[in-house]
């Protein structure tokens, strides 16, 4: 295994860090319903990946639990 001849100064490896930077993740409008989405992947809001439903939006989800919410409220009101 190779081993430093001698110790990498403070300036050389701030120089080497100085490449770790984050960029921001490229994002794309959803042709269905206007959102920002990740490219290649399913819209979150409607769940349509290329025109075609892949998934339940998070709107759905949140419908449904909703609706859930709201029969086990009328049921112990029963």
């Amino acid at each position: 295994m190779g081993v430093p001849k001698s110790k990498t100064s403070r300036m050389r490896a701030r120089i080497r860090r100085a490449q770790w930077k984050i960029e921001s993740p490229n994002l794309q409008v959803c042709p269905q319903c206007g959102a920002i989405k990740l490219p290649h992947r399913a819209c979150r809001e409607c769940g349509y990946y290329r025109g075609l439903k892949i998934t339940e939006s998070y709107r759905e989800i949140r419908e449904m639990r909703a609706a859930k919410k709201k029969e086990k409220a009328e049921e112990q009101k029963r």
